[in-house]
């Protein structure tokens, strides 16, 4: 039975463009394809709810994030052998704090390469030229395509193949100062520190859904405005994400942007005592 049939995923091709989301359904497994066709169907309910039941339309919204992370952990799953080492908070897939932690990582790496690129930014060999670059669908595959400044010429490369580098050598980005930038990245943004974002994110469902002897949380934002400033960037990154991974392998397990996002996420989740570093002990 096609999921895709099942469930109207307009919505997602409205957030993740309908050449992404096209290719995702075409090429995943069922026990990927069906989380997201799940998150399609969340996000459908939810907006049902606008002005009738903003904070079960919210509860939605957050279970459409988690399916989406979700169908991510499922790829990395079966596909064990080219990924970094990801059984610690694999099997831990339904802890709310490891889904729901996912996505602030995704959205801090991604905004540092957002910074690298939105300007232009230098290639070796290339000093006079200026680039900039896109997340697009070749064929079958979701590319990285490079755009040399006044030049309608362009390269496609494969997004796993690059990784977070710094300094006149050339280093890698080291997992301390990724998790210093995202610690800065969310005290900037929530004032809080990394433990404290995470659990009020992961616990606000709860608090919403149950009374505790001091009471229960209430969603003031109206819910339209929560899901496009909030959900929809973390959605459709999400999507591209989960299409990378489906159509690309990385050079190396202990190499590259999946590496560098595990170790940080990984870093997160230890943050909040959700899994112990020394599990990842042989990655």
């Amino acid at each position: 039975m096609d999921k895709k049939n099942e469930v109207d995923v307009t919505v997602l091709e409205q957030i993740g463009s309908k050449d992404i989301v096209s290719l995702i359904f075409e090429v995943a497994p069922r026990k990927v394809s069906s989380r997201v066709a799940k998150s399609a169907d969340h996000i459908n309910k939810a907006q049902r709810l606008i002005d009738v039941d903003d904070e079960m339309g919210f509860i939605r919204l957050i279970a459409a994030e988690e399916e989406l992370v979700v169908a991510i952990f499922e790829h990395l799953k079966l596909n064990a052998n080219r990924m970094p080492e990801h059984s610690d908070f694999i099997k831990k897939y339904k802890n709310h704090y490891v889904k729901l932690a996912f996505p602030p990582v995704l959205i801090c790496l991604a905004s540092i390469f957002e910074n690298i690129f939105s300007p232009g930014v230098h290639l070796e060999g290339f000093e006079d030229l200026r680039w900039t670059a896109n997340i697009v669908r070749k064929d079958n595959r979701v590319v990285l395509r490079i755009y040399p400044e006044n030049s309608k010429k362009s390269f496609d490369i494969n997004p796993l193949d690059v990784q977070l580098n710094r300094g006149a050598n050339d280093e890698r980005v080291s997992d301390a100062e990724l998790f210093l930038e995202f610690s800065k990245f969310i005290r900037e943004r929530a004032g809080k520190s990394v433990k404290e974002f995470i659990t009020d994110r992961a616990d606000f469902r709860n608090k919403i859904l149950y009374a505790e002897d001091a009471g229960f949380a209430t969603l003031y934002d109206k819910l339209g405005e929560v899901y496009g400033k909030s959900f929809v960037p973390s959605y459709r990154l999400l999507l591209q994400v989960l299409a990378v991974l489906l159509t690309n392998v990385p050079l190396s397990k202990n190499w590259g942007v999946v590496e560098q996002f595990i170790s940080v996420y990984r870093r997160v989740l230890s943050e909040c005592k959700i899994i112990q570093m020394q599990d990842s002990a042989q990655s």
